[in-house]
């Protein structure tokens, strides 16, 4: 018995409404701002540096560094040490003492990791691509054909089948980032219409789960649901539905990942207790310690602001039937359900004519260079209990 099952029809129906609300700008997509949004005109208007930043900003992006900070700390860094970004310098780099040091002046997540696929990405990417990005997707027919060409990850024991250790490939480079490199060149118009699937990340499995397009056991419901359980079936039926002609990859993927990004993220049930900056914390039983859900109250005025905001302006909230916190997922690598709670909206005059605009927290930090004065603002997820 297969532990996901997949809802075809149920995709398209959730996927069509989303898309309809996308398209007609309607809340939440009229107050969309995406991480590709805050690339600097002058760097837009070169677009082989476009690819190539785009390039970089997927490898620094492939564990569980959210998108908005990290293309947000590389554009300081971008200002700041531009050459890093040109593979065929970085291709001349003997090891990786330079560009860990360069790499610093803004990054302190996993360095160490991050400048050795960066170097060795930049090598591969002049020997074999003359240093464009753009040509990886030109000779890609499809989303098989591209992550073919892209994944090269080295694992231990048997290989899945989607793994591929060759030549061609860019090490530590699987299917999510092959999709995540695709939708920024497309929605960047460097590249042609490819059918591919949108990186299927946290926000995308949120939704799938959350409206059941995605259905798992019970077994998994009590235990969690890991990324690996329902990465290929979701970008499976993704892809599906692109070659469809119903859709392109970026439309789906805006119309997915920003759903999750601005509302899922503040509707009182995916709010968590507990969060930590200590990973894998375990209690004196050694087991270990996750965030709590946020228990909902539906005569909390805070609760009640969130919901109007988040659940209640849902395109999609009669098909809406689980949460899944944040919280649980990153600290503990698995996305745990729980059944939604539907409050009673508050009459508010005119509340739908509104232009509600979603909370961000935000704190400032300087670059990791004591001699530098630039600050960068991080952004910060409002999925607490606060």
């Amino acid at each position: 018995m297969e532990k996901i099952s997949v809802n075809s029809r149920r995709g398209k129906l959730v996927f069509r409404r989303l898309l309809k609300a996308l398209r007609a700008n309607q809340y939440p997509y009229n107050i969309i701002k995406l991480p590709q949004d805050q690339i600097p005109e002058e760097l837009r208007r070169d677009p082989l540096r476009c690819a190539q930043f785009f390039f970089y900003a997927c490898y620094f992006m492939r564990g569980a560094q959210k998108s908005e900070i990290a293309v947000r700390q590389l554009v300081v860094l971008w200002r700041h040490a531009p050459e890093i970004f040109h593979p065929e310098v970085v291709a001349t780099y003997e090891n990786e003492q330079k560009l860990k040091e360069l790499l610093a002046l803004a990054i302190n997540y996993h360095l160490d990791e991050i400048a050795g696929f960066w170097l060795r990405g930049s090598k591969s990417l002049m020997s074999r691509w003359q240093g464009d990005p753009r040509l990886i997707f030109k000779a890609a027919r499809d989303g098989d054909s591209a992550r073919r060409l892209m994944t090269n990850k080295k694992v231990k024991g048997e290989k899945p089948v989607d793994l591929f250790d060759h030549d061609w490939g860019f090490e530590g480079s699987q299917g999510k980032i092959t999709s995540m490199l695709a939708y920024y060149l497309l929605a960047a118009k460097l590249i042609n219409r490819l059918d591919i699937a949108p990186a299927n990340d946290f926000h995308i499995g949120r939704v799938t789960l959350g409206t059941e397009v995605l259905v798992p056991t019970d077994e998994l419901h009590k235990h969690g649901i890991r990324y690996d359980q329902i990465y290929k079936k979701g970008e499976q039926l993704m892809e599906e539905f692109c070659k469809s002609g119903e859709s392109s990859t970026k439309e789906l993927g805006d119309a997915l990942w920003w759903l999750s990004a601005s509302l899922c993220r503040i509707a009182p049930g995916n709010a968590s207790v507990g969060r930590s900056k200590k990973r894998g914390r375990r209690d004196a039983n050694g087991k270990k310690v996750l965030p709590k859900q946020l228990k909902v109250d539906p005569h909390n005025t805070n609760h009640l602001d969130r919901y109007e905001r988040s659940c209640h302006r849902c395109p999609v909230e009669s098909l809406c039937k689980w949460n899944a916190p944040s919280g649980a997922y990153y600290e503990g690598g698995a996305f745990m359900l729980y059944p939604r709670i539907r409050l009673q909206p508050r009459d508010t005059l005119f509340q739908d004519l509104r232009d509600h605009v979603v909370p961000r927290r935000f704190r400032a930090g300087a670059l990791n260079h004591k001699e530098e004065a630039v600050q960068l603002a991080f952004f910060e997820e409002d999925e607490t209990g606060e």
